[in-house]
């Protein structure tokens, strides 16, 4: 019996010995795998080239009613004008628009009659964009030469003039585009001194008039 217990004690005591003698292997960290980040992708907010207003010119035709008011109204009927119109965009908000006009009004004579031909450049302020329309505001002074017959005198007159008033262009092709405007002109009064032998002081030529007019330019 003491022989059995002894080599149960030397067994224990050998497993104790080879348990502590082994060594323990760490296990092997997981390589580490870099995922790469998304290229960050940047939305453009400028508009194409080809939309872009900046550094356009566009000549084109205005044609439509003429409305006198004031003086000229008491002497003379409404008529239609034309005017030849250009155009050139110095950015987004600003440009410049250069008016040529002309109408010419009678009474219901047939024998007063009234001639106006203007030129008159003015700023234009592009107040709003929505789609292909532009809404915008101009206003400038310029000059009229005047030409008025009172049966039997006539006068004439190159007078200054101020002209405003609200539009609106619709871009209906990249190289068209279609509106209209509303505008205000005021032509400054001067005296004729030819017609000083009818007038004493001379004819006096001046008044104010409205023009609602359709625009048709070409962009380029």
């Amino acid at each position: 019996l003491a022989f059995f217990v002894s080599i149960i004690l030397l067994s224990m005591l050998a497993a104790g010995f080879t348990a502590e003698a082994k060594p323990t292997t760490a296990a092997a960290p997981l390589p580490q795998t870099k995922v790469p980040s998304a290229p960050v992708t940047h939305q453009s907010t400028e508009s194409d080239e080809s939309d872009s207003v900046v550094g356009q010119h566009s000549l084109g035709i205005g044609f439509g009613q003429v409305i006198l008011t004031g003086d000229f109204a008491k002497q003379f009927s409404d008529s239609m004008g034309f005017s030849f119109l250009y155009d050139f965009q110095a950015s987004e908000l600003f440009g410049l628009m250069v008016d040529l006009s002309y109408s010419k009004h009678v009474d219901s004579s047939g024998r007063n009659v009234l001639v106006a031909k203007g030129i008159t450049p003015s700023l234009r302020a592009n107040l709003s964009y929505i789609d292909k329309l532009t809404i915008y505001g101009i206003a400038g002074f310029g000059f009229s030469n005047v030409q008025k017959t009172i049966f039997p005198a006539s006068g004439e007159v190159t007078t200054f003039a101020f002209s405003m008033g609200p539009g609106f262009d619709l871009r209906l092709a990249p190289h068209m585009k279609f509106g209209t405007f509303i505008t205000f002109h005021n032509i400054f009064s001067k005296s004729a001194p030819e017609a000083i032998n009818t007038f004493g002081n001379g004819m006096s030529i001046g008044g104010t008039y409205l023009r609602l007019f359709l625009t048709l330019q070409y962009v380029f």
